[in-house]
């Protein structure tokens, strides 16, 4: 799947940094590989 630049896919127990950016989209997947979370930070 593809999206823009500034998107990350986290998942469980990922490591991620905590910096803000505003224009980044943030998608949460669980366990069961579902969307659990969208958000910008």
């Amino acid at each position: 799947m593809k999206f823009a630049a500034e998107t990350r896919i986290i998942r469980p127990d990922m490591a991620v940094t905590m910096d803000y950016r505003a224009d980044r989209l943030n998608i949460e997947i669980d366990r069961a590989e579902r969307i659990s979370r969208v958000h910008c930070s």
